[in-house]
């Protein structure tokens, strides 16, 4: 059996904690949105483009690492692509997988390779390419913005357990 512990935070000191810890929270999911827009920006500067073909598809299954008896395991399916750059042949499964499968085996699809070792490749996909900067910048963003209205409110807010009640009416 779960048992599940309630926190009330029921003073504005508390209510000034809980946004400090959202602020923080906040700022350092923006700050690992950066590094990730850093990291695929630079990647985008000195890539080269090549075609390369979609050669097969991986199943993975997940778990959930979850025990419940109803859970589902979810499957993706990850593209394996060939592309050639000098006369070399080049394959590298790629790390964004969907289900349904968002490549076909045997589809055309435009690759990006760092010049310097053709094996750091990507399919040229922006909507993959920007998803890990677009999620840590929204939940950044969130935290932050949650944790300075609890900082800026924190004396208006009060919990419904701080309310005074209605007086007590006798109804006899």
């Amino acid at each position: 059996m779960f048992y599940s512990k309630r926190v009330q935070i029921t003073t504005p000191k508390g209510f000034l904690w809980f946004g400090c810890a959202g602020v923080i929270i906040g700022l350092f999911l923006s700050v690992m949105a950066f590094f990730v827009y850093s990291s695929d920006e630079n990647f985008v500067k000195i890539a080269k483009h090549a075609p390369g073909t979609v050669v097969n598809l991986v199943e993975t299954i997940n778990n959930n690492n979850n025990n419940s008896s109803t859970s589902t395991p979810t499957i993706s399916y990850f593209p394996v692509v060939s592309f050639k750059v000098n006369e070399h042949d080049y394959t590298f499964t790629s790390n964004s997988g969907s289900n349904p499968p968002q490549y076909q085996q045997g589809q055309s699809v435009d690759v990006m390779y760092d010049p310097q070792n053709p094996l750091n490749a990507d399919i040229n996909s922006g909507s993959t390419q920007w998803f890990g900067v677009i999620i840590f910048a929204v939940l950044g963003v969130s935290f932050a913005g949650f944790g300075v209205f609890f900082i800026v409110f924190r004396n208006k807010i009060r919990p419904q357990n701080m309310i005074n009640p209605p007086p007590f009416q006798n109804f006899n």
